[in-house]
């Protein structure tokens, strides 16, 4: 006598088999590989000739402070010049950005602070030329009392900073905008997590790190509920001499501390990352499976009962 229940079952585990194929198929071919994007280079130079144009054999004007943004967007990162070449940004997605440059005080900038940049599938640079203030030069061009400049006869580093209330979110201290105080900010030694010195913003000038030897550093914002970053939260000044004076203003909007903005981090989301991993993908088509398998099972069970009555 011959078991349709045999043949049922054979049926239904090679139908399984065949499913688990064609998801395994269709997982392995979601993976692509993508193609590099173009890379954004700064040079800082020292504009000898003030001529607003770089020229062969000026020297590099190394520790201004570069804060790159998309078009409309908040600032996705900041640093500072370390390289007497190039300092780029590598394999950035297409589309508009903006360069601003701070930093050069007390020097007088030859070239546009604020640019904008259109990328597309080449290198793009963007020179920046300053031209150094001598004694006796103008004192009109010295920031003024209360801002931290170098001194003559320091020995040491020191790196300042404020937090402005950036009210319109543009990135810029304009007038009117108030000083933030009760924010934490962090000095590290780079490629390091020990945190060396903590320092607290006030509301009425800026505050420094100094005292700080040859090397490379990390300073950062400690993130928090009352305020939401509207600069980039994190710089990385690296002195090869001793006498150097940097200083950095952060941009922030205080927030209600109740309000979601509150909470929530202050990102922009890649559509392009949200994808799952390759082993995610390969252990939900195995959970699929198994559960059409079991499906199958059961109504192998019930086909084998009715035949059988």
């Amino acid at each position: 006598m011959k078991r349709p229940w045999l043949r049922l079952s054979s049926f239904f585990l090679l139908a399984a088999l065949v499913t688990f194929a064609c998801l395994a198929q269709g997982n392995a071919t979601t993976t692509y590989a993508q193609s590099p994007g173009p890379d954004l280079c700064v040079r800082d130079f020292e504009d000898v000739n003030q001529n607003g144009a770089y020229d062969i054999g000026e020297p590099p004007f190394i520790g201004l402070g570069v804060f790159v943004s998309l078009a409309s967007s908040d600032v996705i990162t900041g640093s500072l010049t370390t390289s007497p070449d190039l300092d780029c940004l590598r394999t950035l997605s297409p589309g508009e950005y903006t360069v601003e440059f701070t930093g050069w005080e007390p020097h007088q900038p030859t070239t546009d602070t604020r640019q904008n940049i259109t990328l597309e599938d080449d290198t793009v640079t963007v020179d920046f030329g300053v031209a150094r203030l001598r004694a006796g030069d103008d004192e009109d061009e010295i920031p003024p009392a209360g801002e931290p400049r170098a001194q003559e006869g320091e020995p040491v580093n020191r790196v300042c900073m404020l937090v402005f209330n950036d009210l319109n979110e543009n990135g810029q201290r304009e007038e009117g905008e108030e000083l933030i105080a009760g924010i934490d900010i962090n000095l590290r030694v780079d490629q390091s997590d020990a945190i060396i010195e903590t320092v607290i913003t006030t509301d009425e000038d800026f505050v420094c790190f100094g005292d700080l030897g040859i090397g490379a550093y990390r300073i950062q914002l400690v993130p928090g509920p009352h305020y939401r970053p509207t600069t980039a939260i994190e710089l990385g000044p690296a002195f090869v001499d001793r006498g150097n004076r940097v200083w950095a203003e952060f941009g922030a909007i205080t927030l209600d501390p109740f309000t979601s903005d509150a909470v929530l981090p202050n990102y922009v989301t890649d559509e392009d990352e949200l994808t799952l991993d390759q082993e995610v993908r390969v252990l939900l088509a195995i959970l699929g499976t198994g559960m059409v398998v079991l499906f199958m099972i059961g109504m192998g069970a019930i086909v084998l009962g009715v035949t059988r009555r």
